[in-house]
């Protein structure tokens, strides 16, 4: 009998009023974003995963606190488990409990303000950052040019699997 599929969890907790739709239409664009980041970078173990979405003010206290960086940012990740350790979980057999891969968070006037001078969707510029976060959750990073390249490239595959086009 073959392995049943993963279970996927995407908790999303709104903090702060300037995400002013209703939570199930932020649910309806992250959580397809996020679940197919898990899909199509193999991950194979049931897992969940936290998003808060909040404002500049909350991700610039994050970012100064836990990277010394004192400026909002749009999207911040804070993984579980270590690269090395997440590529392990990954080659495991099936766990009997979902692993905690971690929390993303998403500044919304950081993501307005890009999505603007961008002259992108905002839609798909959060789940563009979604898709991001969660790809750092799992070992992705862009620090040496060819982990960009690598991340970049995943991302535009998922990207375009949810008919989202090229953010590069």
């Amino acid at each position: 009998m073959p392995d049943p599929e993963p279970s996927f969890d995407v908790v999303i907790i709104r903090d702060k009023p300037c995400w002013k739709r209703p939570i199930a239409e932020w649910e309806a664009l992250i959580r397809p974003a996020a679940f197919e980041a898990l899909r199509q970078s193999e991950w194979s173990q049931s897992a969940e995963i936290s998003i808060l979405l909040t404002n500049d003010a909350k991700i610039q206290e994050l970012n100064k606190k836990y990277r010394g960086v004192n400026k909002p940012t749009n999207v911040l990740s804070f993984p579980s488990f270590e690269p090395e350790e997440i590529l392990d979980l990954k080659a495991e057999k099936k766990l009997p409990e979902p692993i905690i891969l971690g929390d993303v968070v998403l500044a919304y006037e950081t993501i307005q303000k890009e999505s603007s001078s961008k002259n992108k969707l905002f839609d798909h510029h959060l789940i563009h950052l979604t898709v991001h976060g969660v790809l750092h959750l799992l070992g992705f990073d862009h620090k040496k040019d060819e982990d960009a390249v690598e991340m970049e490239s995943l991302e535009i595959k998922i990207l375009s699997s949810l008919t989202i086009p090229n953010p590069y």
